[in-house]
């Protein structure tokens, strides 16, 4: 995942490196705004640290690279291109 395509309010699922505590976390920070990218690469944004929390209150600071885009099944209308045109990598929990 790179920290261009999240926005504040984006469900995702973070693959946790460790496979403790993978899980469904909604975004609150990009992390954009800490650094400047006038001179980053593209893969220079996967890097980025991103703010998120889950539903039972935990925060996370992740890795934009350990962020999968999370697809509610019951919302289909989600599922729509990244605003970089690029495709991203479902992962849906039932």
């Amino acid at each position: 995942m790179n920290a261009r395509n999240l926005k504040v309010g984006q469900q995702v699922y973070w693959n946790d490196p460790a496979e403790e505590t993978s899980g469904v976390y909604t975004v609150r920070r990009t992390g954009l705004e800490d650094v400047d990218t006038s001179d980053y690469e593209e893969d220079d944004y996967d890097d980025i640290i991103v703010f998120c929390t889950n539903e039972a209150g935990g925060e996370l600071e992740c890795f934009a690279h350990e962020l999968s885009i999370y697809f509610d099944p019951r919302k289909p209308h989600e599922k729509l291109p990244l605003p970089d045109g690029t495709e991203h990598e479902e992962i849906v929990i039932n």
